[in-house]
């Protein structure tokens, strides 16, 4: 059975350079998402009218102050540590908690 298409929408001019260049090849979601290993991802941008077809390589379900878990997670999505990536989640996603589940999203 085909699954179906899974989508990533980042906003930004600079975020979709990086992502079509291949230097930004991860994300971070609030919550626990269902976005699969080995699948395809469109990821785009709707308001500036773009998007490419990248393949999934790794989901990793993990909660926001896990800093164990999590701190070579946040270097790979370009934070320093816990603060940083908290103080610019919390931008995008106004509920975010911080002992909240995240999903960090690589693709290729």
């Amino acid at each position: 059975m085909q699954q179906p298409l899974q989508a990533i929408l980042i906003a930004g001019e600079i975020a979709r350079d990086d992502i079509i260049r291949g230097h930004k090849t991860t994300t971070i979601r609030n919550g626990f998402r269902a976005y699969r290993k080995g699948e395809g991802v469109m990821i785009g941008c709707h308001v500036l009218n773009w998007c490419v077809m990248k393949t999934i390589i790794d989901v990793q379900h993990v909660l926001l102050n896990n800093e164990p878990a999590t701190v070579q997670l946040y270097k790979k999505n370009g934070y320093v540590g816990f603060g940083d990536a908290y103080n610019e989640l919390k931008k995008y996603y106004p509920d975010l908690q911080v002992d909240g589940p995240i999903t960090f999203v690589e693709w290729m």
